[in-house]
């Protein structure tokens, strides 16, 4: 048991040290400017919203597929690849038989061409046609069959083209491989 006398000691040591410490806060000045003029920030003082305006991070942005073209194969030597970009720009490119170079390639398209992409997308043309170019049972065997996959906001078109597609898939399908063609390309993976 602790004696009477070390915790009289400890309690006198304690006073003694709290009584000799500078005072914290000076005089109160008489008007609230003074007051302002004279508070300073304790450490370990956070930052209000204003002070950090400029490291705040921007909203998340989630990257999608805006649209998904894959070219099949056919009874020749048709190049069988795939064509997908995504909604932050990039284009990926999968080669995969019977093109020069088979692999994996990357590229961006600017800000414009997303623009007209989604515009493009979310007209209601690709919307409603049919799912298959032609019908089902009008499939020419010897013609590759492409698959287009449209992506807006949480709806998802699956179209598969033989041959005859609608204006709207053609002129969608024009611009992607047009846009393709001009794009510089970097190899990722053989």
């Amino acid at each position: 048991m602790i004696s009477k006398s070390f915790f009289m000691s400890q309690l006198f040591i304690f006073l003694l040290a709290c009584s000799a410490a500078k005072p914290l806060t000076k005089v109160v000045p008489a008007s609230p400017v003074e007051i302002a003029e004279t508070v300073t920030q304790p450490k370990g003082y956070l930052p209000s919203l204003s002070d950090l305006q400029d490291t705040i991070p921007p909203p998340v942005f989630k990257i999608d597929t805006l649209i998904s073209m894959y070219f099949g194969p056919c009874y020749g030597k048709c190049p069988i690849y795939e064509i997908t970009i995504f909604n932050d720009g990039t284009v990926l490119k999968n080669d995969l038989k019977y093109t020069n170079q088979p692999g994996q390639y990357l590229s961006l398209i600017s800000k414009d061409q997303i623009i007209e992409l989604e515009k493009s997308i979310s007209m209601q043309s690709p919307w409603s046609v049919t799912e298959y170019f032609p019908a089902k049972n009008d499939f020419i065997a010897d013609f590759p069959v492409r698959t287009m996959q449209l992506k807006w906001k949480n709806q998802i078109k699956k179209i598969i083209i033989n041959h005859s597609p609608s204006p709207a898939v053609k002129s969608l399908e024009d611009k992607v491989l047009e846009w393709a063609g001009h794009l510089q390309w970097k190899n990722i993976s053989n």
